[in-house]
């Protein structure tokens, strides 16, 4: 199996909205994301509070189900008052932060992606999917050259370390605009 590094991602993230002078960073998620990130996004903040030796904010994990998982976002957002948000990805901040928290906090907060895609004017990760493809592909051709068949008793999981983009287009901390897609 060959998985992003999501642990080691988060931190690059953490580390570069710190670095870009944030102090109150968290994750915005869904409980289906935690699970599969291995609760790595978790174990990153959890780090980067002992760390850096500054209080937390929590982490928002909403119960809903993707594509649409941050419901409820915008009353914990009020009662935590992050300073940046991390996202899976930038799609989430027009269809579901936005309504949830309004276009002046939007426009105010510090955005990130785990996720970066080049339509959007949000500084993120960018998980090198074609080097996760690679890995995958070399992983099955061994497999198939030591004539293994069917699902391994002691499964290898290969992670790929993602890396950090710096959006010069939209400054940390501005929305990005909705891309005519």
């Amino acid at each position: 199996r060959v998985v992003p590094h999501h642990f080691q991602n988060a931190l690059k993230v953490l580390t570069a909205l710190r670095n870009l002078g944030y102090r109150r960073p968290t994750f915005a998620i869904n409980e289906t994301v935690r699970q599969r990130s291995n609760h790595a996004f978790t174990a990153a903040l959890a780090w980067a509070t002992e760390e850096w030796r500054e209080p937390s904010v929590p982490m928002f994990v909403s119960a809903s189900a993707p594509p649409h998982g941050l419901q409820g976002v915008g009353a914990w957002f009020r009662q935590h008052q992050p300073d940046a948000l991390i996202l899976t990805g930038a799609r989430h901040i027009g269809r579901q932060l936005e309504p949830e928290i309004g276009p002046r906090a939007t426009a105010r907060l510090g955005l990130a992606v785990m996720s970066y895609d080049d339509a959007y004017a949000v500084p993120g990760i960018d998980q090198q999917t074609s080097l996760l493809g690679a890995t995958a592909v070399d992983l099955l051709v061994g497999q198939i050259h030591r004539q293994e068949r069917g699902i391994p008793l002691r499964p290898i999981v290969s992670m790929v370390e993602g890396e950090w983009v710096a959006v010069k287009s939209a400054a940390v901390g501005k929305a990005a605009p909705r891309p005519s897609r």
